[in-house]
């Protein structure tokens, strides 16, 4: 995040009690597990870019599986990586993506698998952290990543041929029914603006969801948001129909959906966040969605 050098000392520490507000949360994040998700990866074959650094905590080594989805949960490209124990792999999505990518939204699972067989360990190897880089713009912002448990993959998965089912839970999300608070920062006096990323294990294509949006007035209004994709997807509530004018901080009340569930999937577990930018104060800023 770039320093805020122009901008008084009250502003600061008001922006600074708005990020925090965001924070909580009851995903799990973390923790070294037998996979883990970057929920969001992208980059612009230029300045923007994806990366991730892998650590590897399995004394005989890791394998390391790693697929890129696009945001349909298509399967578009994969390959894996050799770790010894403790080893530290850094992972630039614009250099292991290939041609044609850029600009194409999707998300990134990368597993700890046994080499013989191309499936996933029991053990808890890797662990990850993903930043969403941009070079030029001289700004760096955490993707959160999380952890995904042997028994959150199908049985007799292929790590090397994984598909857009192969996930059938996703324990260190949010359970589908409950409620999440998504925060939003859209005050055009600080250009802001909010892009939320809601990733799901099921498809979610062509679901409307009605929440309350709250401003920090603690008014209510009530108004839907349609999503498009099947299990990624990016929201911006400036563009929400019916929002009042005066709603620019604040949240909304989100419901995780039930989603259409292939028969290998168990259920729609959801990861809900928002990226917040102001190009005027020169900073961008992930806020966890809270859950209920």
């Amino acid at each position: 995040m770039k320093k805020l050098t122009k901008w008084g000392t009250g502003l600061v520490v008001a922006i600074a009690m708005m990020f925090m507000a965001g924070q909580a949360g009851a995903v799990t994040l973390g923790n070294y597990d037998t996979g883990q998700l970057v929920p969001k990866a992208y980059h612009d074959g230029s300045s923007v870019n994806t990366v991730v650094g892998i650590t590897c905590n399995n004394a005989a080594g890791c394998h390391v599986y790693w697929t890129f989805f696009d945001n349909n949960s298509t399967h578009i490209t994969d390959g894996m990586f050799e770790m010894t124990a403790n080893d530290y792999q850094g992972f630039s999505w614009m250099d292991e993506s290939g041609v044609g990518l850029e600009g194409v939204d999707g998300y990134l699972v990368f597993t700890s698998g046994v080499n013989a067989t191309d499936t996933p360990v029991s053990t808890n190897d890797i662990f990850a952290n993903a930043f969403y880089v941009d070079a030029a713009g001289q700004d760096a912002v955490v993707v959160p990543v999380l952890p995904i448990n042997n028994t959150d993959y199908v049985s007799g998965t292929v790590l090397s041929s994984l598909t857009g089912t192969s996930i059938k839970s996703l324990a260190s999300g949010t359970d589908p029914g409950k409620k999440v608070d998504i925060r939003y920062w859209i005050d055009p006096a600080y250009s802001a603006t909010t892009t939320v990323v809601l990733w799901s294990v099921c498809d979610v294509s062509d679901i409307t969801s009605t929440v309350d949006m709250y401003n920090d007035a603690e008014a209510r209004k009530s108004v839907n948001f349609k999503l498009i994709n099947k299990e990624l997807n990016l929201m911006e509530p400036g563009s929400i129909q019916g929002r009042p004018e005066a709603f620019n901080d604040g949240f909304m009340r989100f419901t995780v959906p039930v989603g259409k569930c292939d028969p290998a999937e168990t259920k729609n577990d959801m990861f809900v966040f928002s990226y917040i930018d102001s190009s005027l104060i020169g900073a961008m800023q992930t806020l966890l969605g809270g859950e209920l």
